[in-house]
């Protein structure tokens, strides 16, 4: 079984790293080392595509796999509404003009 465990700071910019702790399906140890950080869409992009190509190799569960997806998922979403919100900040300190 593996244990996820996220630790996010909820600023724009946040530092997001996700980390693995358990064991395999085989019952083999992970690694408790962090996996790259997670502060852009496209590393989040790429995490996720790690991640289905383990699942397809059986390297994870198919329910492992969909945990972490989802994680990464959210993840992306806070990504997102951080830039959104920059954005929104930089038009409001324009006084609204482009």
């Amino acid at each position: 079984m593996r244990f996820l465990a996220a630790r996010f700071r909820p600023q724009i910019g946040a530092e997001m790293t996700l980390f693995a702790v358990g064991c395999t399906r085989s019952g083999a140890a992970l690694s408790t080392s962090p996996t790259p950080r997670l502060d852009t869409i496209a590393k989040v992009r790429r995490e996720a595509a790690k991640l289905y190509n383990q699942a397809r190799r059986g390297e994870i569960s198919a329910s492992d796999a969909s945990k972490l997806g989802s994680l990464l998922a959210l993840i992306g979403r806070l990504i997102e509404g951080g830039e959104l919100e920059e954005r929104i900040r930089a038009l409001e300190a324009q006084g609204g003009q482009p």
